[in-house]
Formats: structure tokens, sequence, C-alpha cells
């Protein structure tokens, strides 16, 4: 029989890779050992900076701007994220306030985002007249089910290989989102153990 110490110490430590959180939750209450195991490996399996990386070249930046607008990563890269898992989607969703809409925009722009528009391709060139741009670039209709008053704007990666959608929403980032999540129009079906539906099922 093999020691719990050894067991907790030098082979769970292979084995947290494969656990979901739900899973990792469980493991977490079965003793003081585990759960002191995951308090050290946690953010070694959901590095959120390592994560960030692979989005935005400046991903302590992305942390700060985020901090201080209230802005929300939401959609397939947040699950994957969670999920630790990689599903091929390059987009990016991002949610913000109304209030802090022009700072997120900026920032996107200073590191060569493009913001798609009706007209042109939008660049930091012409910051001068952001605003009279975005009244151009809001995308209209989308299968984001936005509330009135809400706005969407796409941005391509300097590279051209990834695309952002930047919700605006009136109030906070948070009430879009769960705008969306909760929705009635929102009919996929979750299946996933991380996700949960907001509206009630039907019996």
């Amino acid at each position: 029989m093999v020691p719990r110490e050894r067991l907790v110490w030098e082979i769970l430590p292979f084995v947290l890779v494969f656990l979901t959180f739900p899973d990792l939750q469980c493991l977490a209450k079965t003793c003081n050992s585990c759960h002191t195991l995951l308090d050290i490996k946690l953010h070694r399996l959901y590095n959120i900076d390592a994560f960030l990386a692979e989005l935005f070249n400046h991903p302590a930046e992305f942390r700060y701007l985020q901090a201080c607008t209230g802005l929300l990563v939401s959609g397939s890269q947040a699950l994957q994220f969670l999920d630790r898992n990689r599903y091929g989607s390059a987009d990016v969703d991002l949610y913000v306030g109304a209030r802090a809409a022009f700072v997120v925009v900026d920032w996107l722009l200073l590191r060569g985002y493009v913001l798609l528009s009706q007209r042109s391709p939008f660049r930091h060139e012409r910051a001068s007249c952001m605003a009279e741009v975005l009244r151009h670039a809001r995308v209209p209709g989308s299968s984001y089910f936005l509330r009135q008053g809400h706005a969407l704007y796409q941005f391509t990666s300097p590279c051209g290989r990834r695309k952002i959608d930047l919700i605006v929403a009136t109030r906070s980032a948070l009430s879009a989102v769960l705008d969306f999540h909760s929705s009635k129009s929102f009919t996929s079906p979750v299946t996933n153990p991380l996700l949960t539906t907001l509206h009630p099922q039907r019996p």
C-alpha cells in the first residue's frame, strides 16, 4: 500500500491535469494534505497570465486595463480557460461598460488592433475622430442578442489571425454577459459542467 503522503505529494500532481474543476474541488475536501496540494498547484493549473499571453502580447497591461475599466472576457475563450482545453476558436469576446468603452478601444488601437468599419478599417492614427468612426463601426444586428442601447464593435489583430468582439453595455459589463447568457434566445444545450443556465428550465 502506498503511504498517503507519498500518494498526495509524488503521484497526485501528475493526475491533477486530467481532473475537471469539480473533481478538483471534491479532491480538496478529502483531507488536509490534498487541500494544501491544490492550494499550491491551482495557480499553475489555471495560469491566467499564460492564458492571456496567448490572446494578447501584453497580458499584464491587459489585466491592469481590466482592473481599471471592469472589462470582462467571456465566451468560448473563458470556457477554454476554465476547462483547461482548446477548441480551436481564435475569437475573443470582451464586455465593457459604456463609460470605459473609449479607454478599451484606445488600448486596442494603440497595440495595433484594427477596428472594422463599414467605411474603412480604423487605426489609431485617426483617433481624433474616434467618436464619429465608432458610430459607423457599430455592427448592426448580431448573434449576441444585445439589449437596446448595447453595441458591438469588431477588431482584428495586427496579423489578422484573431478577431475581437467588443460588446459595450449601457451599464456594467457583467450586466451584458448576464443578458446574453440568460436570454431565452440562447438555446444551445448546456452540457458542460462548468456552465450554468440562468433562465428556468422547461419542465
